[in-house]
């Protein structure tokens, strides 16, 4: 379950950082993963440390990687290595 949700967030905010500006990106994605972490504490049951672990992934997964294309970040396969390790 928890693997899920950090894909989900991941994967939120890949889909909302590709399209419009910044500011629209970054108001998306946090009305995005407060609904998904509300749903998984409340709904699913995950208690809220892991639920905020699974955003400090997502935020270290975001951080290491760009939705722009052709463009790659130095840090390489190092955010690949980093979301299998957790």
């Amino acid at each position: 379950m928890l693997a899920a949700l950090t894909l989900f967030l991941i994967g939120a905010a890949d889909l909302a950082r590709s399209g419009r500006g910044r500011v629209f990106s970054v108001v998306v994605t946090l009305l995005v993963w407060a609904v998904a972490v509300v749903v998984a504490t409340t709904g699913l049951g995950i208690p809220l440390w892991c639920s905020a672990m699974c955003v400090l992934t997502a935020v270290l997964w975001l951080a290491t990687t760009t939705a722009v294309e052709n463009v790659r970040r130095p840090a390489g396969v190092a955010p690949v290595v980093g979301l299998g390790l957790v």
